[in-house]
C-alpha cells in the first residue's frame, strides 16, 4: 500500500483558500440580489425573483460546503 503523504501546511493553505470562495459566493449571493432590484413587468418579476431566489439558495449552500470542507482540512491539519 502506497502512502501519501501532504504537509499540514498546505493543508491549512487549501482551507484559508476555500473560506475566502465561501465568502465570495455569498458576496455573488447579495450582489445578483442588490442589482435586480429594479422595476419591471409584474410577470417578469416574478420570474426574476425565483431565479434569484435558486441563485442565492445554491450559492449559500456551497458556501456552507466549502466552510464544512474546510473545518475538516484544519482538523486534518491539526492532528497531522
Amino acid at each position: 500500500m502506497a502512502m501519501i503523504r501532504v504537509d499540514p501546511i498546505e493543508l491549512i493553505g487549501v482551507a484559508s483558500t476555500l473560506r475566502s470562495c465561501a465568502v465570495e459566493a455569498s458576496i455573488i449571493g447579495s450582489t445578483l440580489t442588490s442589482d435586480a432590484c429594479c422595476a419591471m413587468p409584474p410577470d417578469l418579476d416574478g420570474v426574476v425573483t425565483n431565479a434569484l431566489a435558486l441563485a442565492r439558495r445554491l450559492l449559500d449552500s456551497t458556501a456552507h460546503h466549502l466552510v464544512s470542507i474546510a473545518g475538516d482540512l484544519s482538523n486534518r491539519a491539526a492532528v497531522a
